[in-house]
């Protein structure tokens, strides 16, 4: 046994919790960002309406927008889950 810890054992996933003190987070920058957050968060949800027609129209492909949004969601709340950055298009 090398010691080591992996997501598929499962004793690596959450470590997160365990290494950040949560005393030390300064929550006035936290409320402070959330303009920023807020913002970042309705430029998500409307850029999909925008670019996928966009992108349709320049590839002749007819898009099914139900479709694009729910692979959006999914493609972010993966992102999300496994600490990756959101997408900008899926």
């Amino acid at each position: 046994d090398s010691g080591s810890s992996s997501i598929i054992d499962g004793s690596g996933l959450f470590d997160i919790f365990t290494i950040v003190n949560f005393s030390t987070i300064s929550w006035t920058a936290v409320a402070k960002s959330i303009p920023t957050i807020v913002s970042l968060t309705a430029f998500s949800l409307i850029h999909v309406p925008i670019n996928i027609p966009a992108f349709a129209i320049s590839s002749n492909v007819e898009p099914d927008m139900n479709v694009e949004l729910v692979a959006h969601g999914w493609s972010n709340f993966a992102a999300g889950l496994f600490g990756g950055l959101q997408n900008y298009m899926a």
